[in-house]
């Protein structure tokens, strides 16, 4: 049988105040201490929320407001925006899920050279691409074709990216896909028209 030791101690140090010179008969009040509790350790780092200084949205900021020097670092056609790469940034922060955009946002800033206005877009579709897909009722509801049938294709390619972004990218995802339907997910990624190196072309993944 377990004795637990702090209590044996009580219970003798209060049989010793019963026999303590009290007279037979008489009361003897006895003062019940609670146990002292465990001293609390100061919290690490793991425990305390994310920084201000790390958050998404701070990420952004300092992605757009980066300044590259141009030593050794030639983006590819000589194509360079840290303000496109912000924006992108910040579509990633609002449409996908948490860990998705963490993932995604990582990938921003290690591009090299920086703020390739090329290469970005891998950023988004690379942090969906591994994604297990799920059930999206917004891609179920995409509707059929002008021509009448359903591209089931089409329905799968939205689930895939759809399963890691939040209720309003998943919104807008299906019904920029319905939209441009022969255009692939890289405009809907959020390839926008202004990127000097959008082509135009449907692009899938």
């Amino acid at each position: 049988m377990r004795i637990d030791r702090e209590r044996f101690l009580w219970l003798t140090a209060a049989l010793s105040g019963c026999h303590s010179g009290g007279a037979v008969g008489e009361p003897t009040n006895i003062v019940i201490a609670a146990p002292t509790p465990p001293k609390k350790h100061k919290k690490d780092d793991s425990d305390l929320p994310e920084a201000a200084g790390n958050s998404l949205a701070a990420r952004c900021s300092k992605l757009r407001a980066y300044e590259p020097s141009d030593d050794g670092e030639v983006a590819p056609y000589g194509i360079r925006s840290c303000r496109l790469v912000g924006e992108l940034c910040e579509h990633m922060a609002e449409e996908l899920l948490p860990s998705v955009a963490d993932r995604g946002i990582s990938c921003l800033e290690n591009m090299d050279p920086a703020c390739d206005a090329c290469s970005m877009v891998n950023c988004v579709t690379s942090s969906l691409e591994s994604l297990e897909p799920t059930e999206v009722p917004e891609c179920e509801e995409m509707g059929p074709s002008s021509e009448g049938y359903t591209d089931e294709y089409l329905v799968d390619t939205c689930k895939r990216y759809a399963s890691g972004m939040n209720t309003a990218g998943r919104k807008r995802f299906a019904a920029c896909l319905a939209e441009n339907r022969y255009m692939g997910v890289r405009l809907c990624l959020w390839d926008t028209p202004e990127n000097p190196c959008y082509s135009g072309y449907p692009s899938y993944e």
